[in-house]
């Protein structure tokens, strides 16, 4: 069975259906990419206080330095802005992550469950985008308030967050 070639309004139809369609697939394809556009190209650096859950082995390169970190109430996005969750909390929820180390942090003198205050970088612009700057390690006996923070509990006008007891978070971090 032979086609016959579209004529007139029906080949200009046809053609717009097929751009419309290949623009959608593009804005699709490029919506479900992981790479999100960095609209901001600053370097921020923040200081947290977190306890080691690992310590990178010496012997194994892609082993990782991961932290159990408190609350960082002013922490800025690949766009620009402060983050907020879903449940309306500003900042970075406390949460378990591995951290890169930058150049020249040793935290192999670390043991887990330590509690340490990190100094890190972030440029989303680069890859890794955040590492370890610095940390120093804090006494002893020095309790992390690592729970979810509620959006009715956060107080704006106080960056400085008071420590209750370390608990672990329940759900999503």
């Amino acid at each position: 069975m032979m086609q016959t070639p579209l004529r007139g309004s029906a080949a200009v139809v046809a053609i717009g259906v097929a751009l419309l369609s290949a623009g959608l697939f593009g804005v699709i394809a490029t919506g479900c990419s992981d790479e999100e556009e960095v609209v901001v190209n600053e370097v921020r650096t923040y200081t947290v206080r977190a306890r080691v859950l690992t310590v990178p082995a010496e012997s194994d390169p892609t082993s990782e330095f991961q932290l159990h970190h408190e609350h960082i109430p002013d922490f800025v996005g690949k766009d620009g802005n402060v983050v907020v969750s879903k449940s309306g909390v500003r900042g970075m929820k406390p949460m378990i992550m591995p951290f890169p180390l930058g150049p020249g942090v040793d935290v192999h003198e670390l043991k887990i469950a330590d509690m340490i205050e990190i100094e890190f970088v972030v440029n989303w612009s680069r890859k890794p985008a955040f590492y370890i700057t610095d940390f120093v390690r804090l006494p002893e006996g020095t309790a992390l308030n690592t729970r979810l923070i509620e959006p009715d509990e956060v107080d704006e006008s106080d960056d400085d967050q008071e420590s209750g007891d370390e608990q672990e978070p329940a759900g999503d971090g």
